[in-house]
């Protein structure tokens, strides 16, 4: 195996660089209307729409963020413990409503930019 070989692919990078930055963001103290109606910070809730998400949110040590997967996050044994949402190309709506998420991240999938105007 050669040494680029090893290396992840673009597009996996990218999505590894855009986790690291919300789970970045996730952790910086932020004021919004909702958290001071609350009287206070609500707590981040996570589903993640990908395996390799899911994956890395664990790699990182912010598994715990996580309330939801895709139906293929099986990676580490701690991920299938969580509810599943359905799959990566068909996730339900309801069911991630219903985990009531601060934040769905994921790869991009089949069901493209109408899963956020739907969200």
């Amino acid at each position: 195996m050669t040494p680029t070989s090893r290396r992840p692919p673009r597009a996996r990078r990218r999505a590894l660089l855009v986790l690291a930055v919300v789970v970045a963001t996730l952790g910086c103290g932020r004021s919004d209307r909702r958290a001071a109606a609350d009287g206070g910070a609500r707590p981040h809730r996570v589903v993640s729409l990908s395996p390799s998400t899911t994956e890395a949110m664990y790699a990182i040590g912010a598994g715990h963020l996580l309330v939801g997967r895709s139906a293929q996050c099986d990676v580490p044994e701690a991920a299938r413990a969580l509810p599943s949402v359905g799959g990566f190309a068909d996730p339900n709506i309801e069911a991630i409503v219903a985990l009531r998420p601060t934040v769905v991240i994921g790869s991009q999938s089949p069901v493209g930019p109408s899963l956020a105007e739907r969200l």
